[in-house]
């Protein structure tokens, strides 16, 4: 913007901290001498600052006897207290504003101003800077632009191409095929597990659609169901073209009839009652900010002046002012147009990045992703199926994912590893680039491990329990990596305290010749490992079950046909994500969020089980879980679920 308008034209907003009610009272108290104590206790009493107006606190106060006294005998900190309440403490920079002025004078000149953290900042806050006429602009930064600037990286050095991502056709059928089926892993604004949800039921086929996405699912219309309005209506469900109002139909067409944004509103205004820009702008800040006083002088004016230009198609008052109610209820909730497209069309990019170019979109994501996410990303990697992604190993994954897209291959990352902090990965990296791959894990070692080297033997046994050594030294089944920790501890005289360490104690209850147990390990150290739960299931949990309850793969459930409307008896098996605990009239009831080689499902678990067994499933937590109930249709969640019951039983493997 510097560059654009002149370093002298462009300066940061500033703004002001105020003094809050309990910092107000504590900052009184210290300077008439309370004992800290004391007031502490008092500011303590009053709550989260829930107390959000005088009223409130003397209301809170008179309602307790202590509280009451403590004001009795300190009158005059409490009188001050009200002096100070809401008045500015600190100057501070907004995190965003920016102000751009007009040429002719300086910033300096145009308005009081100080430098502060190297930048030039206004003394005024935003709505005087408003006020005086001049420009605020709200310039966020995103780290979704350093992750574009990843993957547009990625691609120049894989294919050769530069792309320009605000040039992109904004018709790609295929790009609307994601958004409709989900497929929207970290795609920004839309990736949540709520907007993924509710772009599945609307299936946005055009721009203005995946915008609209963003502005409807947002507390205010979906609390008066203006989201579930707007699919009804695209799908033509619901008839809503007689709802057009006289004379502007063209501005509603395009949202079904519903006033989605606030430049609806605007234009409303000023192709019905003839307001010009500047007046419409001033009607959208008054009516979202509610400013009953102004809003009364525009909506005679609206009424008035719409009746008279559209008498002839037959408005009349009482049918302008009720359009008006309608733009006056819709002001409440409608979103500002120009963020929801830029939302929008950040999305379609991400979007059409995903499509065009999967394996640098995936790997850009990773190297940025956090640990909770990345499950849920793999799932949709295995959903669309394009990218094959293998375990970390040593000489071909690097410090991040490294992608090959030759072979739409990717192979994690050793920064996934447990206890491989960056030094390690960087010397690992370093060392490969100077004298080339590894030939076995004992050259590995001899060329790793030196003196003041950062791979120790937590890097070297958890790299071994990652899988990172099973290619190079030809490991055929999980459990034959016990050999190569055995190789390692000798050869190196490895000293280890046996009370503490895992692999002895497992040892003790023979469960090292187990591929659960190390591809347990392989998934709890590096975040990526798939379970055979069919044969898990049949070798620890079905000998318990007297009826013959089958087994059932999470990753074909989610295809059984909803309208069927049946239960079915099952068993299934999976990696415990979470568990959420909840409070019911009935006591605790818990929500058990399983991962199934990246497919998932929840299991309910109603009050008088999760008694029983609440203390034994507390303990789940990062192991496999097996499990028999009923697999039903989740109405509030649009999936299925496993509900347990009294002939449900739980077996973990740890």
């Amino acid at each position: 913007m510097e560059e654009r308008f002149g370093k002298e034209q462009v300066c940061s907003l500033g703004t002001y901290t105020t003094l809050q009610l309990k910092e107000a009272i504590s900052d009184m108290a210290r300077a008439d001498g309370i004992p800290v104590q004391l007031y502490r206790w008092f500011t303590a009493c009053i709550g989260d600052d829930k107390e959000k107006t005088i009223e409130e606190f003397f209301k809170t106060v008179c309602g307790k006897e202590d509280l009451k006294k403590f004001v009795k005998e300190h009158i005059e900190t409490f009188n001050d207290m009200l002096v100070v309440l809401g008045s500015p403490k600190s100057q501070s920079v907004h995190a965003c504003g920016t102000v751009v002025l007009p040429d002719g004078k300086t910033s300096y000149e145009w308005m009081p101003v100080h430098t502060q953290k190297g930048l030039v900042v206004t003394d005024w806050e935003g709505s005087e800077v408003e006020e005086a006429g001049f420009l605020k602009e709200d310039v966020l930064g995103i780290i979704q632009l350093d992750k574009f600037e990843e993957m547009l990286r990625l691609i120049k050095e894989n294919h050769g191409i530069d792309i320009d991502i605000y040039s992109l056709p904004l018709d790609d059928k295929q790009v609307f095929e994601y958004a409709g089926k989900g497929w929207l892993g970290d795609v920004f604004q839309l990736g949540s597990a709520g907007l993924s949800g509710y772009c599945v039921k609307m299936k946005p086929e055009n721009i203005n659609e995946l915008s609209a996405c963003v502005a409807l699912y947002r507390p205010g219309p979906m609390e008066n169901n203006f989201h579930n309005e707007y699919i009804l209506r695209k799908n033509g469900e619901k008839d809503w073209t007689e709802e057009m109002p006289i004379g502007g139909e063209e501005v509603v067409k395009k949202d079904f009839g519903l006033l989605v944004y606030q430049e609806s509103i605007m234009l409303l205004a000023q192709k019905l009652a003839g307001f010009d820009s500047e007046t419409t702008d001033l009607l959208r800040k008054c009516l979202g900010k509610k400013d009953l006083k102004k809003i009364k002088l525009y909506k005679d004016k609206f009424i008035t002046n719409y009746a008279k230009n559209f008498a002839s198609k037959g408005v009349t008052k009482e049918y302008a002012e009720n359009l008006w109610n309608q733009m006056e209820e819709f002001a409440k909730y409608s979103f500002n147009k120009s963020h929801s497209v830029c939302y929008g069309m950040t999305a379609y990019i991400c979007l059409w990045l995903k499509v065009h170019y999967p394996i640098e979109y995936w790997s850009a994501t990773f190297s940025f992703a956090k640990d909770e996410k990345i499950p849920y990303y793999v799932n949709e990697i295995q959903q669309s199926g394009e990218i094959k992604i293998h375990p970390v190993d040593i000489n071909k994954s690097d410090i991040n994912i490294v992608s090959d897209y030759r072979t739409n291959s990717m192979y994690w990352a050793f920064n996934a590893v447990k206890q491989c902090g960056e030094r390690a990965q960087e010397h690992i990296s370093e060392e490969k680039k100077k004298n080339g791959p590894f030939f076995s894990l004992e050259e590995f070692i001899d060329r790793c491990v030196i003196k003041g080297s950062p791979v120790n033997k937590s890097v070297i046994e958890n790299l071994i329990f990652a899988g990172a050594f099973d290619e190079l030294e030809n490991i055929q089944e999980p459990k034959d990596r016990l050999a190569l920790i055995e190789m390692y501890r000798e050869n190196k005289r490895v000293k280890i305290l046996e009370d503490k360490d895992l692999l002895t104690n497992i040892m003790k209850v023979r469960k090292e010749r187990n591929n659960w147990w190390w591809l347990l390990q392989q998934k709890r150290m590096s975040g990526f490992a798939f379970f055979d739960y069919y044969d898990l299931v049949n070798e620890y949990h079905m000998p318990k079950l007297d009826d013959e309850t089958e087994f059932q793969d999470v990753s074909q459930i989610k295809f059984w046909d909803i309208n069927s409307k049946k239960t079915r008896r099952a068993v299934i098996g999976g990696y415990v994500i979470e568990i959420i605990e909840r409070k019911s009239k009935k006591g605790i009831f818990a929500t058990i969020v399983l991962e199934s080689n990246y497919e998932f499902i929840n299991v309910t678990i109603f009050p008088e089980l999760f008694e029983e067994y609440g203390e034994f499933l507390r303990g789940s937590k990062k192991n496999i879980l097996l499990v028999n109930g009923v697999i039903v249709w989740d109405k509030f969640r649009g999936e299925y679920i496993l509900q347990a019951n009294v002939n449900s039983l739980f077996t973990v493997l740890t």
